[in-house]
């Protein structure tokens, strides 16, 4: 999976929204060589258990991400109980798309 744009390099500033269930896995991926330009942060992973708050946790971390003039957010996520929620609305036109 690659998360670069036509020139083949990432901006600056790019930040991945993940589950903090996934952040040990995310950060060892993050180590790899040529990926130092992204940052992670995540939500908790209790939510798991809370999966309505997953969204609009979501979307206040791409807001306030957005408000510090970062360039491009991808979202890590499965569906996680949300009943599709991540993959529709405003989640999806606020966030980059993988392709």
């Amino acid at each position: 999976m690659t998360a670069q744009t036509q020139d083949q390099s990432l901006p600056a500033k790019t930040l991945l929204i993940a589950c903090g269930a996934l952040a040990r896995e995310t950060l060892e991926v993050l180590s790899q060589p040529g990926l130092e330009g992204i940052t992670l942060t995540c939500l908790p992973a209790i939510w798991h258990n809370r999966p309505e708050k997953i969204p609009g946790g979501v979307l206040a971390k791409i807001h306030a991400a957005r408000a510090q003039g970062i360039e491009r957010i991808f979202v890590l996520y499965g569906d996680c109980g949300t009943g599709g929620e991540l993959d529709r609305g405003a989640v999806v036109g606020a966030a980059d798309q993988l392709d």
